[in-house]
Order: C-alpha cells, then sequence, then structure tokens
C-alpha cells in the first residue's frame, strides 16, 4: 500500500510473568520485540512504539496486569470512597490513580526492562521515530469534574498542587474568603454548591487541579525514558478541560500532542472543527488514531467510499500527520484493509495506495494550509461549564450502554447574575456562539483555524483577525494577551459579551472603553458583536481575502500553497448527501489539473464542477 512507518503497543500485561519478571522473546518467541524492530529495519520501516503504561486497544484489563489493577494503594477512589470501576468489555476493571506512587514505582520498573531494547533501536541508527507517553490519559473517559479521583495520595497531590500555586495559606483564605491554617485541612469538592460568585475561585482550581494531574502523570512517565526522540501523546477526543493541549505542549515533556478520531462521514462538521483545533494548537496537527476498521461493537463499519471521505477532508482542513488504526485487522477489530490472516480486501487496499500515492507525489507535508482567521474559545468558559456538573453516577455508565441521564439534571441552575453565558452551553466542549460563527464563515468559504486562550502569543500574531468567544470573565493573562495581540497590530472580533472580571471574580478594565448598545461596536480594532449574522457586515468592511469562492454555500474550499514553489492545491467538499453542481470563482484565467477525482479544467473568473454525495476533489492549480 505504500505505508513507510508502523505503529506497534507494547503490552505490559503481555510481557510480565510476574512482578520483576518479563518475557520480551527470550521465553515465548511471539513476544520478540527485539526481532520485531529488526525485520523492521530490514524492510526499512520507521516505528512509532507505544509502551503505555495504558493502551486500551480493546484488550482486557486495557495492557495492565491485572495485580496492578487489584492493588488497593493503585486505585482510584470515587467522592465515596469506593472503587471507580471501567465498565468495559470484556471484563470490567478497576481504574488506576494518575496521582499513585506505587503505581509510578511499577511503572518504572516496567520500563527499566524494556528500555534496553527501545535504545537499541532508536533513530537514527534504528528505526524507532517516536514514543507515546501513555495513552488517552484522560480519567479512562471519566472526564466529569467530581467522579474521581479522591484516594489519599490524589487529595496530597491536590493539597501539595494549591501550595505550589499560593505559597502561603493566607493567600489562599483571601482568595476563597475563608479561615485554613494549613493547605492540608483543605478538602477537594464532591460537587458544585456555589452560591455566590466568591465560591467560585475553589471549583476553579478544582478543574485546574484536574489538568495538573494529566499534566503530572504524562511528566512522570515522559522522566522515566532518558532517550531523545520525540515524545507524544493523544487525547481521545477531548480539546477541552481537564486536556490542556497548547500548556502541555509548552510544557518541554510532550512534543507532540494529537487526538484520536473514528468519524462516520455524518459526523463531518463535528470532526472538522477537531482538525481545525489541532491546525490552530499543536506544532504537528496529527491524528495518533484515525478509523481504519473500529472495534468489535462499533455502531457502523467504515466502507471503502466512506473512509476515503473523512480521510481526504481531514488532510483538506490541514492535518500534518495521521496513523491509520488499524492498516491489519486482529480479534476484536473489523473492516481493516488486511485481515488477520493476510487477506487483502481489494477496495480498502486500493484507497490507501491511491492515498499513499498522491502524498507521495505532492508532497503534502511541504504545503501550508491558506488561513487568515483563528477561532478563540475562552478556555475558562469551558472550566466554569465543568465546574457546574455536580457528581453524576452514570457518568460514561458506559460507552458501550448503561443509564442515560440528560446533562441537565446535573447542571447548576444558580446564574450569580452573570449576564452573558449561554445557558445552552452544557458542556466544556460547547460553544455555540463561536460554533455559529464557524458555520458561517464556512458557508461563506473564509478558512479558519480554532485555539483557546491558552495560545501563546507567537502564535496568535500569525493570524490576521482573531474571533475570540467571551463572557462576564476571563483570565487576567488571556486579556492583556488580546490586548497584546492588537497593539501588535491584529484585528479582534469578541462577543456574545466583554469580559468585566478575572476569573477570581475581581473587576478588570481592560475593555472598559467598548460600551454596549449596540448590535456592531467599533473601538479601533477591536469588534463587538453579540449577534454571530453580524459577522458578514464585519468581514466584508474588513475585505477579508478568499481567492477562492462557491456560488453553493454547501461546497466549502481550502487553498494550499507549496513551501517549493509548486503549483497550488484546491480542496473542495462537498459534506451532503445530495448532488452539487456549483460555480468557483476566482480572478482571471486559471488552469487546472486534476489531483483527485477530478478532471482537467480551465475558466476565466469561474469554473462548474459537479461533486458527488460525501465526497472531496483535489485540483492542482497551474501557473499561467
Amino acid at each position: 500500500m505504500g505505508f513507510k512507518i508502523v505503529e506497534t503497543y507494547i503490552p505490559w500485561s503481555i510481557h510480565e510473568i510476574k512482578k520483576g519478571q518479563f518475557d520480551f522473546g527470550n521465553i515465548d518467541k511471539n513476544k520478540d520485540i527485539n526481532e520485531f524492530l529488526k525485520i523492521c529495519e530490514k524492510h526499512n520501516l520507521k516505528v512509532l512504539v507505544r509502551p503505555g503504561p495504558h493502551i486500551n486497544a480493546e484488550m482486557t484489563y486495557f495492557g495492565y496486569p491485572k495485580r496492578i489493577l487489584m492493588d488497593p494503594d493503585i486505585q482510584a477512589k470515587t467522592p465515596h470512597g469506593t472503587l471507580c470501576m471501567m465498565v468495559r468489555d470484556p471484563k470490567h476493571f478497576p481504574i488506576p490513580s494518575y496521582a499513585s506512587k506505587k503505581f509510578y514505582n511499577e511503572v518504572a520498573l516496567y520500563f527499566d526492562n524494556l528500555a534496553p531494547i527501545i535504545k537499541e533501536h532508536m533513530y537514527p541508527n534504528g528505526c524507532i521515530i517516536g514514543l507515546q507517553i501513555d495513552n488517552e490519559t484522560c480519567y479512562f473517559f471519566k472526564d466529569n469534574a467530581y467522579s474521581l479521583d479522591y484516594s489519599k495520595d490524589s487529595i496530597e497531590l491536590y493539597q501539595n498542587f494549591l501550595k505550589q500555586n499560593y505559597l502561603e495559606i493566607s493567600r489562599l483564605n483571601k482568595k476563597y474568603h475563608t479561615k485554613y491554617s494549613d493547605f492540608k485541612e483543605i478538602y477537594p469538592p464532591i460537587e458544585f454548591k456555589a452560591q455566590e460568585k466568591k465560591e467560585l475561585p475553589y471549583y476553579f482550581d478544582w478543574i485546574k487541579y484536574k489538568e495538573y494531574k494529566i499534566q503530572y502523570s504524562l511528566n512522570k512517565i515522559a522522566n522515566m525514558w532518558s532517550i531523545t526522540i520525540p515524545f507524544y501523546h493523544n487525547a481521545a477526543y477531548q480539546y477541552w478541560t481537564p486536556i490542556d493541549l497548547t500548556s502541555s505542549e509548552s510544557s518541554g515533556y510532550i512534543d507532540i500532542y494529537g487526538i484520536d478520531r473514528y468519524p462516520n462521514k455524518e459526523e463531518y462538521h463535528d470532526y472538522k472543527k477537531l482538525v481545525k483545533y489541532l491546525c490552530g494548537s499543536s506544532k504537528l496537527p496529527f491524528i495518533p488514531e484515525f478509523g481504519s476498521g473500529v472495534w468489535f461493537y462499533f455502531q457502523k463499519t467504515f466502507l471503502p467510499s466512506e473512509e476515503e471521505f473523512t480521510t481526504l477532508s481531514v488532510f483538506m482542513h490541514g492535518i500534518k500527520a495521521i496513523n491509520f488504526y488499524m492498516i491489519v485487522e486482529r480479534d476484536r477489530w473489523q473492516g481493516s484493509p488486511v485481515t488477520m490472516d493476510n487477506r487483502i480486501r481489494t477496495q480498502y487496499f486500493t484507497f490507501y495506495k491511491r492515498l499513499n500515492n498522491f502524498l507521495n507525489n505532492y508532497k503534502l507535508y511541504k504545503y501550508q494550509k491558506v488561513r487568515r482567521i483563528l477561532l478563540m474559545r475562552d478556555y475558562d468558559y469551558g472550566r466554569f461549564i465543568a465546574m457546574q456538573n455536580s457528581y453524576n453516577l452514570n457518568q460514561f455508565a458506559d460507552i458501550i450502554g448503561g443509564i442515560n441521564l440528560p446533562q441537565e439534571l446535573f447542571k447548576s441552575n444558580v446564574n450569580f447574575d452573570f449576564k452573558y453565558l449561554d445557558k445552552s452551553d452544557l458542556h466544556p466542549s460547547e460553544n455555540n456562539w463561536l460554533d455559529n460563527i464557524g458555520r458561517i464563515l464556512d458557508r461563506n468559504n473564509y478558512n479558519y483555524d480554532i485555539s483557546d486562550t491558552h495560545l501563546n502569543n507567537e502564535e496568535i500574531k500569525k493570524y490576521e483577525l482573531l474571533i475570540l468567544s467571551s463572557y462576564d470573565f476571563m483570565d487576567e493573562s488571556a486579556q492583556k494577551k488580546i490586548i497584546e495581540y492588537v497593539k501588535n497590530g491584529g484585528i479582534v472580533i469578541m462577543g456574545p459579551g466583554i469580559p468585566y472580571l478575572n476569573t477570581d471574580m475581581q473587576y478588570t478594565d481592560y475593555f472598559n472603553n467598548i460600551k454596549i448598545g449596540e448590535n456592531i461596536l467599533r473601538n479601533g480594532k477591536i469588534y463587538y458583536i453579540n449577534n454571530p449574522i453580524d459577522i458578514v457586515e464585519i468581514l466584508n468592511m474588513l475585505k477579508i481575502r478568499r481567492e477562492y469562492r462557491s456560488s453553493n454555500k454547501d461546497i466549502e474550499l481550502s487553498l494550499f500553497k507549496s513551501t517549493e514553489n509548486r503549483n497550488d492545491l484546491l480542496f473542495l467538499a462537498n459534506s451532503t448527501d445530495n448532488e452539487i453542481n456549483t460555480n468557483i470563482v476566482f480572478d482571471g484565467y486559471k488552469k487546472f489539473k486534476n489531483a483527485w477525482n477530478a478532471v482537467d479544467l480551465c475558466g476565466n473568473e469561474k469554473i462548474e464542477i459537479t461533486l458527488e454525495p460525501y465526497s472531496i476533489k483535489v485540483l492542482e492549480v497551474k501557473k499561467c
């Protein structure tokens, strides 16, 4: 098929015979990792290794030795001190705590025995070019704020986290309006009970701790490897709290932070947002697991035509690296191009061979997507929504089914006299104001990336226009960042509100000179809008450039320019279930060559093209 890199898990539970004893092929030849890596080197294949400790992979116990999960000193706890269970076929198991000291001692023992093999085969002398630091580290899909972890080690870590941030208990008391004499007296919240704004900092800190604990865990695991190849990690699907992608990459212990996705074609607009977020936030937009086949209880196995559409569309929106999961089938997995007994499924096989030829011919990694606009989510707005969800016993109970209670039952009805919050946003992933902006941009062929207020100034400066979701409060450092961007020549459109508080619920005056009262308010380079539809008026006024436009608003376009003075590439997507005939409008006379599923075309200021339902076409724009 033309792939040059392979990826493999290394399951702890498979290689540990008993504590302190490991079989990497010395007893059972089927466990010979060293031989596997030698075969890869013989065939000039590069390798990504995923040694865990968590691997999932639809394995029993997610690849952990059973003795690890059954150790009381390692287990995470609910607010009631009971076991927090992962309800998953084929066997349920107790979730391990990211704060457990004993857990990391056990992981270190496993890694110490595995490390000599990894080091022997590291690039540039060997085939291993990247190592995954753990897998989908986000509380085993139980990312509700109050589901876990209330184990002894976790509470101690939480108290130390507060001490590191406040240094002195008097500073915490001032913010919390409390009278603690020591950080060890502070117990974490088990549900949201705030009635006044002054109580919110306590809950903000708990949400920040849940983010911190993920980074703490990844850092602990990364520091166990004294190697120089890149480290990467993958979120299961989240790009909101408790996942903090931009902060994790900037911390230095994770080089690349990707996000997994297994999309059906009908989910196009949802996974498109994820891809645009990766393009706006990560140093290397990477999907570490992208569906090529699916697990055994997935709702609908992908057809070859569907995989073609979803795969081409993520490249269209800017993905630079992708790991197809899985090209070779195994038990508990279905719908891959190569079966477990090495038979080829022709239609899948043919698509991936065509795809690799396309990527190699055009060297797509040497192209940059043209986008001038960044949509920015207020990260603390997501934190606020997350903290309001009270403890839900049935949160993800479970991915494979269970009681599904409405989210509305678990959200506080206290509004704290805030003016701008959207009550329809029930989950930290939701931001209706910004999502509506995105839909309007899509239908008017404005390309954009997405990020959040944790993005650094240098990255923000790359965009001509910043569209910011803003509410009653915003972290003070984020407010300063926006003002700095404007001072450096950037233009900001913000809404549905204007922040007048920081996250300590103290008044700020960074945006005081913008006064509410009109639909669109102008202040030099800062514009305020409440109604997303007003974005069109401002974009027309600002004359944000679009090289290509479609006469049909359901057709999306994406232009790529080469870093090596090659011809431009123009992607076109029809994400509907209807065939669409459209005119593509541009300036001057242009010639287009078929690059993917199209025909050669030319035209003066427009061409006519037909796109089948759920299809992608790519045109090479010839230089005239």
